[in-house]
């Protein structure tokens, strides 16, 4: 299947449900990305902490389900800000002891 030629179906499946129990997705893993609440939740105004939930999609093996999850300025209400199709990328890093 082409990937500009995904089915309005299976775009329904896909985003109707986005969890661990969606049959057509698998949970690869979770990605944290900005902290800025720190752990005792004493709450920043305008802050935020972030994660990404990275999923495969059965149907489209070469696609992903990025789903970027917020919270609120004391860390405790966590929204959905963000659902991308992405594609894996390797990329190679340098180290240097």
């Amino acid at each position: 299947m082409e990937i500009k030629s995904i089915e309005i179906e299976l775009l329904n499946k896909i985003l109707g449900s986005i969890n661990k129990s969606n049959k057509e997705l698998v949970f690869v893993e979770k990605i944290v990305g900005h902290q800025g609440i720190p752990t005792n939740f004493e709450g920043i105004q305008g802050e935020y902490n972030e994660y990404h939930e990275i999923y495969s999609i059965k149907a489209l093996p070469e696609l992903f389900l990025k789903v970027t999850y917020n919270t609120d300025s004391y860390g405790d209400s966590t929204y959905i800000s963000s659902t991308k199709f992405v594609k894996k990328v390797k990329k190679e890093v340098n180290i240097y002891d």
